[in-house]
């Protein structure tokens, strides 16, 4: 008798154990028009190009990552390319696994050529990931980078 009335209270230390899941659905969008260089106008919507990527995160041993789609849109100025906006979104949780954004993207200019003035940007982006069960605190996050003019 004593049994059945402490499983339900053990059900709930281990369901009270684990961190909340990150469901399904946009994380975050960012609009980078502010981190342009000067005298750089972004074109009107229709003239961006729009790109995306879908990465796993933050996946370990036994439990399965999550899936996070980004997506960016770039436009051409002459021979460089900016990054214009971009989006985070989860596709696909993973089991307690809380996913966030980090600070806004970094955004800086890979270097082409030596001695070229040619900017193309590139974005480093941190998604945060946090996962608590009875049997794991998984602290950490992966850094993702995408570029201007990138499919």
């Amino acid at each position: 008798m004593h049994l059945a009335r402490a499983l339900p209270f053990a059900a709930l230390l281990v369901a009270c154990s684990e961190s909340p899941t990150t469901p399904p659905g946009l994380l975050g969008e960012v609009d980078l028009r502010s981190q342009l260089p000067a005298g750089v106008a972004v074109p009107a919507e229709s003239a961006l190009e729009s790109h995306e990527m879908t990465k796993s995160i933050c996946g370990f041993e036994s439990y399965p990552p999550a899936e996070i789609k980004v997506r960016w849109k770039s436009f051409r100025d002459g021979e460089s390319a900016y990054i214009a906006s971009y989006a985070v979104e989860v596709t696909q949780s993973g089991k307690a696994l809380a996913v966030s954004l980090g600070k806004d993207a970094l955004v800086g200019s890979e270097l082409l050529m030596p001695g070229v003035k040619t900017y193309r940007a590139i974005a480093t982006l941190w998604v945060q990931c946090t996962r608590k069960t009875f049997r794991l605190d998984q602290q950490g996050g992966e850094m993702i980078q995408f570029r201007a003019g990138e499919k």
